[in-house]
């Protein structure tokens, strides 16, 4: 049997295969190996991105706003439970805010708007009601996505903002058969939700059985 010389060696034609077997496989395995680290980093990196883009940071994030000079004293004074003038207008500002103001401050102002309804009275009170309602109508999900997280906002809370509507519905209502007024509600609201998860679903549901209980209690107790 022929041999051949490699590196000094004399080696056997069988050899030679399975030498160059081996080597052809090393190198196959790794190039493998090397596509295996980067389709890792690749979706490593991918993943880091997606965490950024899907609201792994947390749901309030209010010491920007505390901080920043801009933040009127009122709405800083209110969010901290501290005693505020219900008759200064500045007030009625803060419900456009819910919608209107830089995404990173909206949360701060749905602490706001949440804390003052413990003062809500007269025209302050119908504003409320109003602007209150038309928010959950029109931003559902963002309303629900705040309570996601319980450090942030509460049951408590929530049954606060069923009471914010509760002042607009006590407006909207003159008669016994207003019960459609929570039903045509809660049906826009739940269209609204149609890409919520399934915590933010059982928030509704909860918002949802909480606003009939308080609507059936008001109409049984309401005079004609």
């Amino acid at each position: 049997m022929n041999s051949f010389l490699i590196q000094g060696k004399y080696v056997l034609p069988n050899q030679l295969y399975m030498r160059s077997s081996f080597f052809r496989l090393c190198r196959f395995n790794a190039c493998w190996l090397a596509a295996v680290i980067v389709i890792s980093m690749a979706g490593c990196q991918a993943g880091g991105e997606k965490q950024k883009e899907s609201g792994n940071a947390p749901v309030c994030n209010f010491d920007q706003p505390l901080r920043s000079a801009a933040t009127p004293a009122l709405a800083k004074k209110i969010f901290n439970d501290e005693a505020w003038d219900i008759n200064n207008d500045e007030v009625l500002s803060f419900l456009d805010s819910l919608e209107g103001a830089e995404p990173a401050s909206r949360p701060f102002y749905f602490r706001v708007v949440t804390n003052s309804y413990k003062k809500a009275d007269g025209y302050y009170a119908e504003s409320l009601g109003q602007a209150g309602k038309q928010y959950i109508e029109d931003h559902t999900r963002e309303f629900l996505h705040y309570f996601d997280d319980s450090t942030c906002f509460t049951a408590n809370d929530l049954q606060t903002w069923v009471d914010i509507v509760m002042l607009e519905f006590s407006m909207m209502s003159e008669d016994e058969h207003a019960q459609s007024l929570t039903d045509d509600f809660i049906k826009k609201v739940e269209s609204g939700c149609s890409d919520c998860t399934p915590a933010q679903h059982s928030t509704l549901a909860l918002f949802s059985r909480q606003l009939r209980n308080s609507w059936t209690a008001y109409l049984k107790h309401i005079e004609y």
